[in-house]
């Protein structure tokens, strides 16, 4: 191998030697062309401005201006012959210098392409000169390489003699103690442990014990007295003292007629239980949930202004009825907040009258609920506004409430600004400020508000009020 390597080496280099002496020669022909050039420097200077005088001629001519050169002779045929054999020079000269340029860039492309011959073949020995570095370090190898034993090629799910074995014996050992064990075992007797004291089990029941219940004694009848006739005056102070309700729709007051005297029944047995707990009001919560604000707004609402003459800070606004009936028993309307239940149920009340109650205790104004304007000729009073927003105030917290589920520490104010149309409508409504950045709720509260409904008035104009909403959790 190392002979090969050598052998090859003088070949190379020869040609090495011989792409080294045809630049040098390419190199030397250059030398000479260059040499050339500089000789044809100097004339190729004035045929220049030899050319650049024949073109400004030509210009004199073209401008009519020749007779200031040739005196004469511009248009003779001297003149003619003259410039035109010095036209003819001018070209001469020219073709030659391209013929040198010509012959200098074909030696300049045959220098490029040796030099390229040159660098292949150095790489080529230099590739020679590094295979036989790393033959000479190669290790010297004195013996023959024995022949490897190739491995028997048993897969795992082949059978085997000695796996086979070591399983039958596994298996009969296994199988043998199994079979002690069976034969063994049932061979013991063990004896039955012997108690020295019996006890009774107790029964695993419970008895209900029923109550018989206890006869209940007849009521005593209770006699009702009438009621005292009420002299003329009295009645007229007593008008006096209470607030102005609606002047246009007096409720006059019913008469109380005697109750005729019934003796109780015991009632049954099977009545009991629905007399005691919070079964014995299922009636009142029963007409508590039947019953629903029915204020008369838009052009039914009957507004007095009476209040406004108290002196002192307006508290909240109140809806006052004249409604007749009575309870019926236990008072539920502490359990609404704006609307009480009366015994005749919310169907029965009739002569709805509104009215603003002033008080005389702290001082004026309201600043913390700025509304529309207060007067009804104005177009819709603070009542009005908000007897509607309580009447959906329920509907404002479902939303609420359902956003606190997804953030438990949600709270704070949103300004609504919306306009209100003649027919109870509402045509604009958006969140004038807000400090409680839940921007989903707020715009659900935007568009449960679009569809509030005012009532419809005559004669008024389209309203725009800020109306704040607080939002807190339930205690």
């Amino acid at each position: 191998m190392s002979s090969g390597l050598s052998e090859a080496r003088p070949p190379v280099q020869a040609q090495i030697e011989q792409a080294n002496e045809h630049l040098t020669e390419l190199e030397r022909d250059l030398h000479e062309i260059d040499r050339e050039l500089e000789e044809h420097a100097m004339r190729r200077k004035q045929f220049e401005l030899l050319g650049e005088i024949c073109d400004n001629l030509d210009n004199l001519s073209d401008i009519g201006a020749a007779e200031l050169f040739w005196v004469g002779l511009a248009d003779t045929p001297q003149a003619i012959d003259h410039m035109r054999d010095a036209r003819a020079k001018i070209e001469s000269f020219h073709q030659k210098i391209e013929l040198i340029e010509a012959r200098r860039q074909a030696l300049l492309d045959g220098m490029k392409e040796g030099q390229d011959v040159l660098d292949i073949l150095e790489d080529d020995l230099l590739e020679l000169q590094i295979k036989e570095e790393e033959k000479a370090a190669e290790w010297i190898v004195e013996r023959d390489l024995d022949d490897v034993a190739d491995p028997p090629m048993i897969m795992p799910w082949a059978h085997r003699g000695d796996d086979d074995s070591r399983f039958r014996k596994s298996l009969a050992t296994s199988l043998l103690i199994c079979l002690v064990l069976g034969l063994v075992i049932p061979l013991i007797d063990i004896p039955i442990l012997q108690r020295d004291e019996s006890y009774e089990v107790p029964e695993r029941f419970a008895e209900l014990i029923r109550e018989e219940p206890r006869p209940i004694p007849p009521a005593e009848p209770v006699s009702v007295p009438e009621p005292d006739p009420v002299e003329p005056e009295i009645a007229e102070e007593v008008v006096e003292e209470e607030p102005v309700l609606a002047e246009d729709s007096p409720v006059e007051e019913p008469e109380v007629e005697p109750v005729p005297t019934v003796a109780q029944e015991p009632a049954p047995v099977e009545d009991a239980p629905r007399s005691t707990g919070i079964l014995a009001f299922r009636e009142s919560f029963a007409e508590l949930a039947s019953s629903r604000p029915s204020a008369q707004l838009g052009t039914a609402a009957q507004i007095n202004d009476a209040g406004d003459a108290a002196v002192g800070r307006t508290e909240r606004a109140m809806v006052t009825t004249d409604a007749p009936g009575s309870s019926g028993g236990i008072n539920i309307g502490s359990l609404s907040r704006d609307v009480g239940g009366g015994g005749a149920g919310g169907d029965d009340i009739g002569g709805v009258a509104l009215s603003r109650v002033a008080s005389s205790i702290g001082g004026t104004g309201t600043a913390h609920r700025p509304l529309a304007g207060g007067s009804a000729a104005a177009g819709r009073t603070d009542e009005e506004i908000q007897i509607v927003f309580d009447r959906y105030k329920a509907a404002l917290y479902r939303l609420y409430n359902r956003a606190l589920r997804n953030d438990p520490t949600l709270r704070g104010q949103i300004v609504l600004h919306l306009t209100i149309e003649p027919d109870g409508s509402v045509s604009f409504c958006e969140v004038q400020t807000s400090d409680m950045d839940a921007a989903v709720l707020e715009q659900q509260v935007v568009d449960r508000v679009l569809t509030f409904d005012f009532g419809a008035k005559e004669n008024i104009p389209a309203i725009t009020i800020f109306y704040p909403i607080d939002f807190l959790p339930a205690a």
